[in-house]
């Protein structure tokens, strides 16, 4: 009797919470770096900014305009708050200061109700985006 081989069909398992924050961090990197442009959002009051787990303040980035109002849509946080487009030139001038003086660190692609992902001190941030730049 002949064997008959079954293609194996695999079906797509979702991503747990730590890997998708992983992917949308490691996404934020190679799309900024492709595209020269990152986004936030922006409300009346500015750019709102979270307290995360260690109680840093962190101030939300994506890296297209897609996943910003994918978010500002999903987190009851960022309501009333509209995308907005920073070129890279100025993200890492005026932004990069800011940031600093702040003491913020920087959200990477968050997403979902909760703004899940994980978040970055600027300085690792370019020297990512800089280094995925250069090839």
């Amino acid at each position: 009797m002949p064997t008959i081989e079954m293609p194996t069909v695999q079906t797509p398992v979702p991503l747990s919470g730590m890997a998708l924050s992983a992917a949308e961090s490691s996404a934020f990197i190679r799309e900024v770096a492709l595209h020269q442009t990152i986004w936030t959002l922006a409300g009346p009051e500015g750019c709102p900014t979270l307290e995360r787990a260690g109680g840093r303040m962190a101030v939300p980035m994506w890296s297209s305009m897609d996943r910003a109002e994918s978010a500002q849509a999903a987190c009851p946080e960022f309501a009333g708050c509209v995308p907005k487009r920073i070129p890279w030139m100025t993200f890492i001038g005026e932004w990069a200061d800011e940031v600093c003086a702040r003491r913020l660190t920087i959200g990477l692609n968050w997403h979902g109700q909760n703004a899940a992902g994980y978040d970055r001190d600027i300085a690792d941030v370019i020297a990512a985006i800089e280094r995925e730049m250069l090839g």
